[in-house]
Parts: structure tokens; C-alpha cells; sequence
């Protein structure tokens, strides 16, 4: 009887001390977590929503509806294509700036760039040229 107490304590206390050893290790990576974040290469996302909602180019004359990566013509004037057509797709984000592939009126996908500021426009180039897109209230 002696001796089965003795294995039961013994057993125990290994659990105890193991335990504990696996809560101190998991204290310290939570609390580097925030010193090492910083150093990560991974882009931050931006909010969900930062980039939904209708754009409006007053220079184009054309509206987009973009909900996450995606965005349809809205109120189209080009020849050959509908309102809800697709006609935008977002490649990359990083925090307010984005990449994507639009449609232009010439029938070609290009690479756009742009980049949300403070004033709340989307400012945009394609290497070509640059334009202001508006969210429409």
C-alpha cells in the first residue's frame, strides 16, 4: 500500500511540474507575440469591407461595385458590356492599397494599383495614367 502511494505521488507530481513547465513556455511566446509581430513579412489585411461599396470615376464616366475582391459595372457606357458584368478583381491587398486587374474599354485586362487615402478616394494608375475613384453614398 505504501508503495502504490509513493507511484501515485511520485506520478503526480511529474504531471504537476510538466504542467507547469508547458504553462511558463506558453507565457513567454504570448508575451513575445507582440515584440515579434512587427518583424513578420506577411502583409497586414485590410478591414473587412475597407474597399466595398460603389466608386464613381466623374473623369471616366464609369461606376464599379466591389464587394470583397470583385467588382460589376454599374451604370455602364461601354460598348459590350452590362451592368453586372465583372469588370474588376482585386490580386493583392495591403492595408489601404491594393492591386487588381480592371477591364478597360479597349477590351484589355490591365493591372491597376491603388491606393484608399485619407480623404476616402481610391487614387488609381495603370502605368498610363491615374484617376480618382469616389465611393457613392
Amino acid at each position: 500500500m505504501i508503495g502504490r502511494w509513493r507511484s501515485d505521488l511520485t506520478l503526480q507530481s511529474t504531471q504537476t511540474i510538466c504542467g507547469d513547465a508547458l504553462r511558463l513556455v506558453a507565457t513567454c511566446c504570448l508575451a513575445l507575440l507582440p515584440f515579434t509581430s512587427g518583424c513578420s513579412h506577411t502583409p497586414i489585411p485590410p478591414l473587412p469591407g475597407t474597399f466595398d461599396g460603389v466608386w464613381k470615376s466623374a473623369q471616366f464616366g464609369y461606376e464599379v461595385h466591389v464587394m470583397g475582391p470583385l467588382g460589376t459595372a454599374l451604370r455602364t457606357r461601354a460598348a459590350g458590356v452590362q451592368d453586372g458584368d465583372p469588370v474588376f478583381r482585386m490580386i493583392s491587398m495591403e492595408g489601404l492599397h491594393f492591386t487588381a486587374r480592371q477591364w478597360f474599354t479597349d477590351g484589355a485586362w490591365r493591372t491597376v494599383t491603388g491606393d484608399l487615402r485619407q480623404d476616402g478616394k481610391l487614387y488609381c494608375t495603370d502605368g498610363r495614367s491615374s484617376w480618382v475613384l469616389e465611393r457613392r453614398q
